[in-house]
């Protein structure tokens, strides 16, 4: 009793496949692996295996990424290229991701680049093609000495909602460097550094750029 059958053959169509897509990844750092499916019972290492394959599959309904535990970067190199950061959301066409902390736990789950002046490189950056949200996540541990956006630098449209931004350092905009798009909604932004201007935020257009929301504190 279907369209997708005809005189006994299955004709299988975009949007049957589409439906089948996985559009929400589970992150879990502890018991996670790249090689896993993502699904809740076979996650991922990291958001940024996550993102990878969000990227690369990027199409149709809006993407999730839930946090099950914290995530902190403990490789040693620097990130390099001329937006660095842990996290790279850069897809090649418009792209609606939401990023969050898993909300039966308690507590925000932490993204921890775990950067320093020996290895530096900033926590996330989203490209310009990305409409982001991030939610009940702690942004912590970037530094970056001559370049700008150490929690978050935002070329594109970004949501924070009940997010910590704290303890990032960056030549401008220690806690978060945006562009484009910035709404902010209970947030506590605190303990950024920023060498030249803009410690907890720095914004390169004017401040019509912003909605605050609610409460910021």
């Amino acid at each position: 009793n279907t369209s997708y059958i005809s005189g006994g053959n299955f004709t299988l169509t975009p949007d049957i496949i589409e439906k089948q897509r996985r559009h929400k990844f589970y992150v879990d750092q502890t018991n996670g692996s790249s090689t896993n499916n993502g699904s809740y019972f076979s996650p991922l290492d990291s958001v940024k295996t996550a993102v990878a394959k969000v990227c690369s599959q990027n199409g149709g309904a809006p993407y999730t990424i839930v946090l099950l535990s914290d995530d902190i970067d403990t490789s040693a190199a620097s990130y390099t290229g001329s937006t660095p950061a842990y996290i790279q959301i850069s897809p090649a066409a418009n792209l609606q991701l939401t990023i969050e902390g898993d909300k039966t736990a308690g507590t925000k789950r932490t993204i921890n680049a775990n950067r320093t002046s020996a290895n530096e490189g900033g926590v996330i950056y989203i490209g310009s093609n990305a409409n982001v949200t991030i939610d009940n996540l702690k942004v912590t541990g970037g530094y970056l000495s001559s370049y700008n956006g150490g929690g978050i630098r935002n070329d594109g449209e970004l949501h924070i909602k009940n997010c910590d931004v704290t303890g990032n350092t960056a030549y401008c905009g220690g806690g978060i460097y945006t562009c484009a798009s910035l709404t902010i909604n209970e947030a506590l932004i605190s303990d950024n550094i920023a060498t030249d201007k803009g410690g907890g935020i720095y914004s390169k257009n004017n401040l019509s750029a912003f909605d605050f929301g609610s409460a910021v504190r």
